[in-house]
């Protein structure tokens, strides 16, 4: 899964190269989300999306990667509560199932749109087959954060229906550990984001798209 995500990074997505190499070395591709139709149409059908469990940071992250390349980004809970108000309440009134196929209308949406963005997932959006069948075309990041840096972030739960109840911790240790499997198949990971700033987290996935641009592979650990 790892190299073949390296090899969507390396032909469909632009790359450009510095036009004056540093000095005493040579110039390193640099990811250019902004190319146009024209001079590269393939990219148009490639997206860069975050996965990963509640707390991660992909939010965050998505925001500071795309001022980074210079690219158009997106939160698909923000895009679902747009369209459909607050989660908890969709939830309560519809059910989890419905919200589940709500949130795959929105997700298959964002990819189809030409223009290349970052997408910040849902941590579910991997349960489902089909949207795990669609990440294998994309560029596809996992997201992971320790427990306790977890906690420290979910304040308690609130507004994060899944982890309702008397032990919001356990529910999340208890939901990572199920979807951990889905992640690792679809996405180029784990990168641990509990000791990064989300701009520090930008930076990383910057390396590792320059890494698998000059030498083809792309590392499964956080550098």
């Amino acid at each position: 899964m790892t190299f073949r995500l390296a090899h969507l990074i390396l032909t469909h997505l632009p790359m450009t190269q510095h036009t004056e190499p540093p000095a005493g070395g040579r110039s390193e591709p640099v990811l250019n989300c902004a190319a146009s139709a024209s001079s590269q149409p393939a990219a148009l059908s490639r997206h860069i999306v975050l996965i990963g469990p509640m707390c991660s940071g992909k939010s965050a992250a998505a925001r500071s990667f795309a001022e980074l390349l210079g690219c158009a980004w997106t939160d698909l809970d923000d895009e679902f509560v747009t369209e459909h108000g607050p989660i908890p309440a969709y939830i309560e009134q519809h059910g989890m199932d419905a919200f589940r196929v709500a949130e795959s209308v929105i997700f298959a949406r964002a990819l189809a749109r030409k223009k290349p963005q970052i997408i910040a997932t849902g941590g579910g959006v991997v349960l489902a087959a089909k949207n795990r069948e669609l990440l294998q075309d994309q560029v596809t990041f996992w997201l992971d954060v320790s427990p306790h840096v977890a906690l420290s972030r979910m304040r308690g739960g609130t507004g994060r229906p899944l982890l309702a109840g008397d032990d919001p911790f356990a529910r999340w240790q208890a939901i990572r550990t199920e979807r951990e499997p889905l992640y690792r198949e679809c996405g180029i990971g784990p990168i641990d984001t509990s000791t990064m700033r989300p701009g520090e987290v930008a930076q990383t996935l910057q390396g590792m798209l320059d890494a698998a641009s000059s030498t083809h592979s792309v590392s499964t650990r956080n550098p």
